[in-house]
């Protein structure tokens, strides 16, 4: 009995250690602030990194977004300024095309404009060449009164500085017969005359401007055309 007392103690104290091991295990376990915060905080920076990297990604598309948006823009912009440009060159050419067609008008218009004043002056003149014809026999018939004749010379006078400022001129018929100017009546002979010389003129003519507007009618020696 005494040798196993020692042992039997032994086992008593070894059953009390587990006993108060199980009721230690089976107490509840109370975690201080800073464990739990400990425990927590990898969840909190997995979290936090999780929420960084969607507000990044939400972020990017938000930027891609606007981006998409401005280039949109401008492509637009592009193609109203292309328009812009095609309708400012649209506009050109037509200006240059209706300025052309303006001074071609004015310039068909100014050279109608003449013609018809150059026309209107040879029909006008030419009535009045017959009026001359008829002054200049007037003025060759003898009058006995001076001052009457005095003053018929003065208004032959002004008619003729008229006319002739007007570009009236009378042909000449001292050169040689030329059917341009001249209208031949009758050939003869005349003597110390070469032939085509003009011998005799029966009525003058006249040109307007450079223009015959009357041949003179002339009577020529030997002409032959």
């Amino acid at each position: 009995t005494t040798e196993n007392e020692p042992k039997l103690e032994n086992e008593t104290k070894t059953a009390q250690e587990n006993k108060e091991v199980q009721q230690e295990d089976s107490k509840p376990k109370v975690f201080s602030k800073q464990d739990k915060d400990e425990k927590q905080k990898p969840e909190k920076v997995k979290k936090t990194a999780k929420g960084e990297k969607n507000a990044g990604t939400d972020e990017e598309k938000k930027v891609e977004a606007e981006l998409s948006e401005t280039e949109k823009k401008i492509a637009e912009l592009e193609s109203k300024l292309t328009d812009a440009q095609k309708q400012l060159l649209d506009a050109k050419d037509m200006h240059l095309r209706l300025q052309a067609d303006f001074d071609n008008y004015r310039k068909r218009n100014a050279q109608l404009r003449t013609d018809s004043l150059a026309e209107g002056q040879t029909i006008v003149i030419s009535k009045l060449l017959n009026l001359l014809d008829s002054f200049e026999r007037a003025l060759d018939t003898e009058c006995s009164d001076s001052s009457y004749a005095s003053g018929m010379q003065m208004i032959y006078k002004m008619l003729t500085d008229t006319l002739n400022d007007m570009g009236l001129e009378v042909i000449d018929t001292s050169i040689k017969f030329d059917p341009a100017f001249h209208e031949a009546v009758m050939q003869e002979e005349a003597e110390g005359k070469e032939s085509g010389a003009i011998t005799l003129v029966l009525r003058k003519g006249y040109m307007l401007n450079g223009k015959v507007i009357r041949p003179a009618m002339v009577n020529v020696k030997d002409y032959r055309y």
